[in-house]
């Protein structure tokens, strides 16, 4: 039995900003047209090479979707995508074995909001303090990782994008000294130029002497693109406001949603449960 193909259940808005702002189809038929091109692409260019993970409309989708339906620019992402399946073990191995991030991802490092900032993206927390000394960068990155993945399900995220807002407070030297520049360089790539996600904004708070560090590692890994959308708020957190409702954010942020602790470790459970019935394996 083949496998039945995409149908648009996008809302009216939605529909609206996919086709002005990334160049979607509007028509169907286009839109699954543009998705069998990609997929051709990439078994002609890679297939050799590498095994297309998925082949379903709605994973080839967010690549297109990603990249405003430049084809190029998708197989290029598609492609690196399935580089780091293959070439960074140490992050994927982890992330197919949900078991070995349960407490990683109880930490509670991570969490996405129930609502959206200003401009209709999805918004993503990370809180260094809650990762402590002991955490290895790799799990850290898988943990993440993963959670981009799980929140790619959504397609309003994949057309409105997703703001990230780190809290660099609690980041220790003890922390700094277990990031080398070959994990912050696949850090970044993975991030930046694997993942086929729209990034909007990167809010940054309590960076001190530590980020001035790390950015000086990760800037050559950069694009432009990326620099410009990085935001550095130190302390004052009401610049942070200007662009998230306060009443959407937790006590932490000097927002008035309260405190988010078990929220967000009960968003960890939730991401190692959606994997868990992904790959049919067993906590």
């Amino acid at each position: 039995m083949s496998e039945a193909r995409y149908e648009c259940t996008l809302s009216p808005e939605l529909l609206e900003k996919a086709v002005k702002e990334l160049n979607e189809p509007r028509d169907n038929d286009e839109r699954l047209k543009a998705i069998d091109s990609l997929k051709e692409a990439f078994l002609k260019k890679y297939g050799e090479k590498y095994t297309l993970i998925r082949s379903d409309d709605a994973f080839l989708l967010r690549f297109l979707r990603s990249k405003k339906f430049d084809q190029e620019r998708a197989l290029k992402v598609l492609a690196n995508y399935h580089y780091c399946r293959k070439d960074i073990p140490e992050v994927f191995e982890k992330m197919e074995s949900p078991a070995t991030l349960k407490e990683t991802l109880r930490l509670g490092f991570q969490y996405i909001l129930p609502h959206k900032d200003k401009q209709g993206c999805s918004v993503i927390l990370y809180r260094d303090e809650l990762m402590g000394e002991n955490v290895e960068p790799m799990d850290v990155m898988a943990a993440s990782m993963l959670s981009l993945e799980k929140e790619l399900e959504s397609e309003e995220l994949q057309i409105n994008g997703i703001v990230c807002v780190e809290d660099m407070k609690g980041f220790s030297l003890k922390i700094m000294a277990k990031m080398s520049m070959s994990i912050m360089r696949k850090m970044t790539f993975m991030t930046q130029d694997a993942m086929p996600i729209r990034f909007k904004m990167m809010h940054i708070l309590n960076e001190g002497k530590f980020y001035d560090i790390i950015f000086q590692m990760i800037k050559p890994f950069l694009s432009k693109k990326m620099k410009e959308r990085i935001k550095m708020h130190g302390k004052n957190y009401k610049t942070l406001h200007e662009y998230i409702d306060p009443q959407y954010l937790p006590n932490y942020l000097d927002g008035t949603a309260g405190d988010i602790k078990e929220a967000s470790i009960k968003y960890g459970d939730e991401i190692c449960e959606w994997k868990q019935e992904q790959s049919g394996t067993k906590l």
